[in-house]
């Protein structure tokens, strides 16, 4: 079995997480923001069966500014357990980011992930219209890619 989605970085206890990653095959643990990110891949570097997406989630480029992605890349560089690129996407649940800066962030994450020829993990909560217009626009799963939320 393999788990497409986790946030291993949130269990609380050491314990927590064996139990979560011996519990499937394969798991690719999502980064969201800078720290989780750090602690995802360090994750993923820990444990044989996991994998690690990279990328920031629309509520956590409220206060990032573009060059960040920049930062992705490098990690996804550096590091052959990096699988993937988001969670990014739109989210209009909460109005916590702007939708421009939404917007900005989620175009500039498909284009690393076309770059580097990696899967995209869409979220996408409230904003199917606006998520559907970008994902048209620019063609994020030609090497794969998930949708949720």
């Amino acid at each position: 079995m393999i788990d497409t989605h986790a946030h291993l970085d949130m269990l609380k206890t050491e314990e927590d997480l064996l139990e979560s990653i011996e519990k499937v095959d394969y798991i690719i643990t999502i980064g969201c923001d800078i720290d989780e990110i750090y602690r995802a891949v360090d994750i993923a570097n820990q444990h044989q069966n996991v994998f690690v997406s990279v990328g920031f989630h629309p509520y956590d480029v409220k206060e990032l500014d573009l060059d960040k992605i920049n930062l992705l890349k490098e990690l996804a560089l550096q590091n052959s357990k990096v699988v993937a690129i988001g969670e990014t996407g739109l989210d209009y649940y909460r109005d916590i980011t702007p939708k421009e800066k939404q917007w900005k962030f989620f175009e500039k994450q498909i284009e690393l992930a076309k770059e580097l020829g990696l899967p995209v993990i869409v979220h996408s909560r409230n904003a199917n219209e606006d998520t559907v217009e970008i994902l048209k626009q620019h063609s994020p799963f030609e090497n794969g890619g998930i949708i949720h939320c």
